[in-house]
């Protein structure tokens, strides 16, 4: 029975986040409060891909067109034969929930493998699920990254059974998740080269880094036809990937000024708080976590260094196999180690219970803001009146709930929409308010579009 309860405990602690935080999301997007920016990006490019053309999506800033030459996301293939069998938005939102919930299996087991208690690898779980970081992920639209996590935990869970080619396969498909995982796994082989597996470590190492470079170097500019899009973000750093490299080497205390300006360190206070900053003494498992790390402490925009959006998802498995690294380390200075172990792990769990309360989304409060009234019934009304099949341009509030067609795009970009509708009332995120206003204000002057139907500052414009 010993063995038993804790098992018992983590099924239903998986049970509890996997109802709450599914139905959380999907309230969310009937609200009107997901995003085409990018549930809209993802449905849309998996849509097409189910229905047999591969990847095309029409939102992407990077690359319109084809969503590979934005992110070369392999593993929505996978994903698309889901979403074949059942065609809805609830699919990728529970899917996500799924796979982020299920990270807890992998975590307890690795936790029993080391720390050899079965309630403290129980702690170390149900904190994970308590962690604000995950949960902000899991309520912000849909992300492929999310799926790396799962990945990532069963690889080292089967590195560490001494089952490689197992744990090769798991890495693999990680690196099928976005092209720079490969850095991340990158940093897994060197890990475990110090772990002295320089054999595996080193040919993980080698296929990673020849992945970075085939996916941005050759795929992505293949199928944007241009660079990869995402460099902007390290400008300060340099244009290219060898000029980043050698600003951070040769200017390391310039490099490191801008890493840890205040709101990034906030960041970090916000990502390991709710892990008693145990993480930082995990020993080797550090590397790929500063790897994961320096993707948002190197970047100039602001949502990467934010718990409140997808970015800190790469971090989450290393923050956790880091706790359980320091664990072991602090079990080893005592003669007593079972207790120390259980204690810390109490620890762990209490800590991230009291956290969550501060720092997490507070998910019982939501139900309060993802109210379904009288104006997201009218959009619905609104939405009714748009043909299938047409090209629309709608604002990023309202466009996941028309994304199941070949052309939509975020206003004010139009192009070839054939019917427009905004809410006045909604936010417009990535759209500053005055490029807002003056597109509407030049949209309503426009004789290629008459206004059919106003309501509640709802609005729906056909081409005339």
């Amino acid at each position: 029975m010993r063995k038993i309860l804790p098992i018992i405990f983590l099924i239903i602690s998986f049970l509890i986040y996997l109802t709450l935080f599914s139905y959380l999301s999907i309230l969310k997007h009937y609200s009107f409060n997901s995003s085409l920016f990018d549930l809209g990006i993802f449905e849309q490019t998996i849509w097409n891909t189910s229905k047999g053309k591969f990847f095309q999506q029409s939102l992407s800033l990077v690359s319109p067109g084809n969503f590979l030459g934005d992110h070369f996301s392999l593993i929505l293939l996978f994903l698309a034969l889901i979403y074949r069998i059942i065609p809805k938005t609830e699919t990728l939102l529970i899917c996500q929930t799924i796979f982020l919930a299920s990270g807890i299996f992998p975590l307890y087991l690795i936790g029993i493998h080391f720390l050899k208690n079965r309630w403290a690898a129980l702690f170390i779980g149900i904190s994970y699920l308590l962690y604000p970081a995950l949960e902000f992920a899991n309520l912000f639209d849909f992300h492929i990254i999310t799926l790396i996590i799962p990945l990532i935990f069963w690889g080292f869970y089967f590195y560490f059974k001494n089952k490689k080619l197992v744990a090769l396969l798991f890495f693999l498909l990680a690196l099928l998740v976005k092209e720079d995982i490969s850095l991340i796994i990158l940093g897994i082989g060197f890990f475990m080269i110090i772990q002295k597996d320089f054999k595996f470590g080193s040919f993980l190492s080698v296929l990673s880094l020849c992945w970075f470079f085939l996916t941005t170097k050759v795929f992505i500019p293949y199928f944007n036809s241009s660079t990869y899009g995402y460099l902007y973000r390290y400008k300060f750093l340099g244009n290219s990937f060898s000029q980043i490299l050698i600003t951070i080497l040769t200017k390391p205390i310039f490099t490191l000024k801008y890493a840890f300006s205040f709101k990034k360190v906030l960041y970090l206070r916000n990502l390991f708080k709710p892990v008693c900053y145990l993480s930082i003494f995990g020993g080797p498992i550090i590397i790929p976590l500063l790897i994961t790390l320096s993707f948002s402490l190197l970047s100039n925009y602001s949502p990467q260094f934010s718990i409140k959006y997808h970015y800190s998802i790469s971090s989450i498995p290393f923050i956790f196999l880091g706790i359980i690294f320091a664990i072991v380390n602090i079990s080893k200075l005592v003669n007593k180690k079972q207790p120390i172990i259980f204690l810390f792990s109490l620890l762990i769990f209490l800590t991230s219970f009291f956290t969550n309360l501060d720092l997490g989304p507070k998910p019982f409060l939501l139900f309060n803001e993802y109210k379904i009234e009288n104006h997201q019934l009218l959009l619905k009304e609104f939405l009714n009146q748009i043909p299938e099949k047409v090209p629309v341009s709608a604002q990023n509030t309202i466009g996941p709930h028309l994304i199941k067609r070949e052309k939509i795009y975020r206003f004010p970009v139009i192009n070839d929409a054939e019917f427009i509708i905004l809410d006045l009332k909604a936010t417009n995120f990535g759209v500053p308010e005055k490029k807002f206003k003056k597109a509407v204000k030049e949209l309503k002057n426009n004789p290629d579009f008459c206004l059919i139907k106003e309501k509640d500052k709802i609005m729906l414009f056909k081409k005339c």
